[in-house]
């Protein structure tokens, strides 16, 4: 039954196609570039011709600072003649040697600009290097009054502490009670210090200047007061010294008191000898 069956000629229709032409597509779709999203500039022949021609100058002035930066060679006439003249390679010009040693520098201009103006690479070139140089002294003069402000605000710390010892110590001496600042309270000052930190401007404003004034008020008000708690203490040291004085006399008339002083003891009979027996005080 299965020598005798027909074959299905509907079912492979491979049998019909000729024997290349399943592979043509895939040849002719990997044959073909890949064609770039971007379409490429088109130049015109006129903006051709001015690039290589500007390619061409860069090349000339490219070799022509070159060759002015090497020296002439001895075998050139000109050096020759030179020589003749009484000029000797590495000296400088004139009878006492006080004219010029090297040659007159050359810049070659391939702009329209007239003379004294620059080309706008150099100038563009130019400005930006100033910038950058202005940049960095504004940087420099930040960093120092950045580095004054925090020595200054050092400074005033330094003195309030001080000025809070010697007000303990003043108070010690004064039996007075110490009134201590919460830490609580100091530390959520520090908080709110870190918390707003202005940025820095190039420019003093109005604000700082008057801030620095009430700052150096402030100053001027705890230096007086440490002035005036310094002749305090130099005050109390010296009362201090006069009572230790008045007391060291106190016992000494005490003690020259009680020597002078004598008591009898008892009036009785007289002896013979009519002696009152006494008592010395101690």
């Amino acid at each position: 039954m299965a020598e005798n069956e027909e074959d299905d000629y509907m079912g492979d229709l491979s049998h019909f196609l000729p024997p290349g032409a399943s592979s043509l597509p895939s040849k002719r779709a990997s044959n073909k570039p890949e064609v770039p999203n971007k379409k490429r500039k088109v130049f015109n022949w006129h903006e051709r011709k001015k690039l290589k021609r500007e390619q061409k100058q860069i090349e000339e002035d490219q070799n022509t600072l070159v060759n002015l930066e090497s020296a002439i060679p001895e075998s050139n006439i000109g050096f020759k003649m030179l020589k003749q003249m009484g000029y000797t390679p590495g000296s400088a010009l004139g009878k006492e040697g006080s004219g010029r040693s090297e040659p007159v520098g050359l810049e070659i201009r391939r702009g329209r600009a007239g003379i004294g103006k620059e080309d706008d690479k150099v100038e563009k070139m130019r400005k930006e290097m100033e910038k950058a140089k202005r940049d960095r002294r504004t940087e420099e003069e930040l960093m120092e009054t950045f580095g004054s402000h925090l020595k200054e605000r050092w400074k005033d710390k330094r003195i309030v502490s001080n000025f809070h010892k010697a007000d303990a110590v003043l108070a010690q001496l004064e039996n007075r009670e110490v009134v201590t600042e919460k830490k609580e309270e100091e530390d959520v000052g520090k908080d709110e210090e870190e918390e707003e930190e202005e940025p820095i401007t190039e420019e003093i404003t109005s604000q700082d200047k008057t801030t620095q004034t009430e700052n150096e008020n402030t100053i001027e008000e705890i230096i007086k007061a440490m002035n005036l708690l310094c002749a305090k203490v130099e005050n109390m040291d010296k009362e201090l010294q006069q009572i230790k004085s008045q007391q060291h006399d106190y016992k000494n008339a005490e003690l020259s008191r009680s020597e002078d002083l004598k008591i009898p003891e008892l009036q009785g009979d007289v002896g013979e000898d009519n002696v009152i027996p006494v008592v010395q005080l101690e």
